[in-house]
């Protein structure tokens, strides 16, 4: 699975040519949890779960020019005890159970209104967690936000936003970015 991804990435890459030069690709090195117990997050009104999260790693890398985006996550799992959820009791340390498995990733441009332009957010295609871990290789279109600022560029991990349990919050996003 880490072969696969890391091919992938390198493939991303490599298709990058010349232009990474012209921060074109960006990149994020980790995919962090949403660390904070009862507190709600506020993302171009995208809102994170209430719950803690943490996750064992991850990477994601975007490119700007042709929309191809490869992502890795690896150990999405509850930072708290919850005697109930959706899934049934839900110690910490457990992965999310068979509802909450299902991803989208998601880029919001603009995600602070740089510039005065307004904050564009485009998913993923739905992918699959197991045991907190999965990949995700594919394109999505590209607002032009994205590429007048960059540096104004935020990674989701999300539930689907028409999902029947917990529809479109996150529950981790991208940490350690570069702008390549």
């Amino acid at each position: 699975m880490r072969r696969m991804f890391l091919t992938a990435a390198l493939a991303l890459l490599a298709s990058a040519g010349s232009a990474m030069a012209d921060g074109t690709v960006i990149r994020w090195d980790n995919v962090a949890g949403k660390a904070q117990d009862g507190v709600i997050l506020d993302v171009a009104g995208i809102t994170s779960s209430s719950r803690p999260f943490v996750t064992s790693g991850g990477r994601v890398i975007f490119n700007l020019n042709s929309g191809t985006i490869s992502i890795y996550v690896k150990g999405l799992s509850h930072a708290k005890q919850f005697p109930t959820g959706a899934s049934g009791p839900q110690p910490i340390g457990a992965y999310l159970g068979p509802v909450n498995n299902t991803k989208v990733g998601t880029i919001v441009c603009n995600s602070t209104s740089m510039g005065g332009v307004a904050p564009t957010a485009v998913d993923t295609t739905v992918f699959v967690l197991k045991d907190g871990t999965g990949s995700y290789q594919g394109f999505i279109d590209v607002p032009d936000g994205c590429r007048q600022y960059p540096e104004d560029t935020a990674f989701l991990l999300r539930t689907p936003p028409d999902f029947y349990a917990l529809p479109g919050i996150f529950q981790a996003f991208g940490a350690d970015r570069t702008i390549l």
